[in-house]
């Protein structure tokens, strides 16, 4: 561990998106910071090139799940991370994407605690966060075409709009693994 700035993290304490937004060339293996709005301390893996944390695993044989905030899931035919959608696949998702490389098609992806996730639909914060139609994005489980009734993940904790990154409290459900 790299001690700085009286925090005892390598970056000291950040935001999220100022976290994910950092040149991830410069930053040296197992540096840490202090996560302000998850409250969480981030690791970065100079070995996959993605931040994660212990809410997290980091998983190869990334396919189409390249964007902070994606729904996945994990094929169980060909063990490759997908983005995840009510209409072709299983409803079970795995998690969200915290952070993701693409050159060596590696993911971060948060199973559990309060992370950022993409919008579907117009969310409102207290619903229950589902897989979309969309792939990759969440609904609040208030849809008319019934896609809110497969797939849970956790719940909204806050309002937004379709394609708005936004947080959500993230609890899988464990036979979905």
């Amino acid at each position: 561990m790299y001690l700085s700035k009286g925090q005892h993290y390598t970056y000291g304490s950040m935001q999220y998106d100022a976290i994910l937004a950092m040149s991830k060339t410069d930053i040296p293996d197992n540096a840490t910071v202090w996560c302000n709005d998850n409250y969480r301390v981030w690791w970065f893996s100079s070995k996959w090139n993605v931040w994660t944390t212990n809410d997290c695993v980091i998983l190869n044989y990334v396919q189409d799940a390249k964007a902070t905030g994606d729904v996945v899931r994990q094929d169980t035919t060909d063990m490759t991370v997908e983005r995840e959608t009510i209409a072709g696949t299983s409803g079970k998702p795995l998690g969200v994407v915290l952070d993701f490389d693409d050159e060596n098609d590696v993911a971060s992806i948060a199973f559990t605690g309060r992370y950022k996730a993409l919008a579907g639909i117009t969310i409102v914060a207290g619903n229950g966060a589902n897989v979309d139609s969309t792939d990759g994005r969440m609904n609040d489980g208030v849809t008319s075409d019934g896609s809110g009734t497969k797939g849970n993940f956790g719940v909204c904790a806050e309002s937004g709009s379709d394609r708005d990154l936004l947080w959500v409290e993230i609890c899988v459900k464990r036979e979905y693994f």
